[in-house]
């Protein structure tokens, strides 16, 4: 009777919804069509196996109840078919991999099955990024121009992707703002542990300690999250135990160190700023490098491309040196500093790629065979 009273004298809703609502505090206009189906189909079966004939033997009867129970798979199996989101739920798979920091599970599968859409994109790019291994390896995927960043939407896993590279780079506040964001707009009256995960983290590495410590109390109330707050609040008693966790002295070490400005449209500015708090924030750097070659940015990749002296690489990246070798046949007189940025199989690969191209450029499926996984056949046909 509580739901009922409550729908009636509280909340202007549906008899329907005040039984059937699977979130209490959520307000619905439609009621979904696979669930209306699940509760009529056993009123529904209850009426057929009524106007089964009386006088039926044991082995009609058992022919009858198995013919049903098929039925109803049947029926599951072609609802499954019909209404499950399986991109959806690929979303959720990449999500919780990056939010568990297993980046080799999720570069595997996208290796595998490519994934599609922006999220998984925005997942797969950061794992590789977080691995070392973006630059050398991300036109092995169907990259788009917006893949590195998402912009905050409350549909599905993203506003949980979407804090995910704010979060890794250092750009804090913004990680923060996306779990603050997400737990004050969700209306079924439920705390998204993520969410609250990530803002008692974020408030963490602000210093703002008291803050951190309400948030990591409720964590504290979970089931599966409950050893991991612990582990926390104890630290907040000692700062400089908390300080000196390897995991956060990393993590706050590439925040910035002063303020900078942001705009979704020119990320560079904010990438910038985390390298110039950090010389060594490789995370940061190629981030910015990937979104120059996205953005096909060729001027600002040349203007920021020396900074790989100080980023500790042992060879020049794949993805760059074919930036490079492109580059290179965009100039009169190439400077010398230049063309030592590309080995010889670089500019033997880009002289075969040169030669399809003039031949076969309307042909996008045979080049995209031939060189679907280089920056080139990215420039020009996508």
């Amino acid at each position: 009777m509580v739901p009922l009273l409550a729908r009636i004298f509280l909340v202007t809703d549906t008899l329907l919804q005040s039984f059937l609502s699977e979130a209490y505090y959520a307000v619905r206009i439609f009621f979904p069509l696979p669930l209306i189906l699940a509760f009529a189909s056993v009123p529904v079966l209850l009426l057929i196996s009524g106007f089964l004939p009386s006088g039926l033997s044991d082995i009609q009867l058992i022919k009858a109840n198995t013919a049903t129970v098929f039925l109803l798979e049947g029926l599951t199996i072609l609802s499954l078919v019909s209404f499950a989101d399986l991109r959806e739920e690929k979303e959720m798979a990449y999500e919780n991999w990056i939010y568990d920091e297993n980046w080799g599970k999720g570069i595997r599968t996208a290796e595998t099955d490519q994934p599609s859409g922006q999220v998984p994109m925005t997942a797969v790019n950061l794992a590789l990024a977080m691995t070392g291994r973006l630059s050398p390896e991300m036109f092995h995927f169907d990259q788009k121009e917006n893949d590195l960043f998402i912009p905050y939407v409350r549909r599905g896993m993203t506003p949980f992707t979407a804090s995910e590279p704010f979060y890794f780079l250092g750009m804090n506040n913004f990680s923060q703002m996306f779990a603050m964001e997400t737990i004050e707009s969700t209306v079924d009256a439920r705390l998204p542990s993520r969410s609250v995960r990530r803002a008692a983290e974020t408030y963490m590495l602000n210093g703002q300690y008291d803050i951190a410590r309400k948030y990591f109390t409720i964590v504290s109330h979970t089931l599966l999250y409950r050893n991991w707050a612990k582990k926390y609040l104890k630290l907040l008693d000692n700062e400089q135990k908390l300080l000196s966790d390897p995991e956060i002295a990393e993590k706050k070490g590439r925040m910035p160190k002063h303020d900078f400005y942001y705009d979704y449209q020119n990320m560079d500015f904010a990438l910038k700023s985390l390298i110039v708090s950090n010389r060594q924030n490789k995370v940061a750097f190629e981030y910015l490098m990937a979104y120059y070659l996205l953005k096909k940015d060729l001027d600002g990749f040349l203007q920021n491309v020396a900074m790989i002296r100080q980023m500790g690489y042992q060879e020049m990246p794949l993805a760059y040196q074919e930036a490079v070798a492109y580059i290179l046949t965009r100039l009169p007189e190439p400077p010398a500093e230049l063309q030592a940025m590309v080995t010889e199989p670089v500019i033997d690969k880009l002289n075969a790629y040169a030669n399809s191209y003039n031949v076969s450029r309307l042909d996008t499926a045979m080049m995209k065979k031939e060189y679907g996984n280089t920056y080139w056949f990215y420039l020009h046909f996508k």
